[in-house]
């Protein structure tokens, strides 16, 4: 289910070498709209929606784009602290989605397991208070990822269309928070 219904996902899913860069081709989906920059912090609505966005965004396997959408977020913390950890282990995940569609085992696994550390760094630094989110199944979590890292898959298909590689969730279905709607109030 997605958690941020009322943002459109984009056309496809960017894949370096197979479709158009999504910003520097003139047939790219976000080529010529400004990015989103967020000031605001982790507890704000504009960055819970941009965060789980993100989330939306790499669990239809929309990999790069969910890389660019944390790592604005990545840069607005400081690129430091339990959250900096947090999004730069998300933004190495997605980055080894990207690699599983380049058909990239070894990219794969590397980015994987960089993934894991980073975000073992991050649940270990973690204060409950920081996440204005669900509870994260920390160990769910690292046990795929680090399944991920030890055994790379790849997924060359030639239209992915947005289908995700892997079959599992970020944010598993009970600890999904409830959708925003485009007022920014939880839909029912």
């Amino acid at each position: 289910k997605r958690l941020v219904p009322h943002r459109a996902l984009p056309p496809y899913a960017y894949i370096p070498g197979r479709t158009p860069h999504p910003v520097s081709d003139p047939l790219g989906h976000q080529y010529g709209v400004l990015p989103v920059r967020i000031k605001s912090s982790p507890g704000s609505t504009a960055w819970a929606e941009e965060f789980l966005f993100g989330v939306d965004l790499w669990q239809q396997g929309f990999y790069w784009e969910a890389h660019e959408t944390w790592e604005g977020l990545w840069h607005a913390v400081g690129r430091t602290g339990s959250w900096g950890d947090l999004l730069k282990g998300l933004i190495k995940l997605a980055a080894a989605g990207v690699k599983a569609r380049e058909g990239r085992r070894e990219g794969v696994g590397r980015h994987a397991t960089r993934a894991a550390q980073l975000i073992r760094v991050a649940k270990s630094r973690w204060d409950p208070t920081d996440l204005p989110l669900p509870t994260w199944n920390w160990p769910d979590l690292l046990t795929n990822i680090e399944s991920v890292a030890a055994n790379p898959v790849t997924d060359v298909t030639p239209d992915p269309g947005g289908y995700p590689v892997w079959d599992w969730l970020i944010l598993a279905s009970d600890d999904q928070p409830t959708p925003m709607d485009s007022a920014d109030t939880p839909v029912s």
